[in-house]
């Protein structure tokens, strides 16, 4: 039976761990730019005054406006309401991932010195 040396055996480990480390944080990194998106829009978002003019057609195109504003704010807030949950569903698997992948490469490390040592 032949049993793979423990070095080589947890550098595919730390291989494997990097990859999904980098996997999850992309998946995080997407969210977040989402999020960052979504605020950039809602900030370009600003009220415009009310136009007070005797010609009645300015004062409805400007009513019209600003409730045109007010329905793509309320829709931006429910995306961002929605696009912060997946940025906080995602945090946790990133941090593990993260952490394996830190304690795996530590662990190869040590492996890979002890190797050396031996020799």
């Amino acid at each position: 039976m032949s049993h793979t040396p423990l070095p080589a055996a947890l550098a595919r480990l730390s291989r494997i761990a990097a990859l999904r480390r980098d996997r999850e944080l992309a998946r995080l990194s997407d969210v977040a730019r989402a999020q960052t998106r979504i605020r950039t829009a809602l900030d370009r978002l600003e009220p415009v005054p009310l136009v007070l003019s005797p010609e009645p057609a300015l004062v409805a195109a400007s009513l019209a406006h600003q409730r045109w504003i007010d329905a793509q704010r309320r829709r931006l807030l429910q995306q961002l309401a929605a696009v912060s949950a997946d940025v906080e569903r995602q945090r946790l698997p990133a941090r593990l991932a993260f952490g394996r992948a830190q304690v795996v490469e530590a662990l190869h490390q040590q492996a890979r010195t002890g190797a050396r040592k031996q020799d």
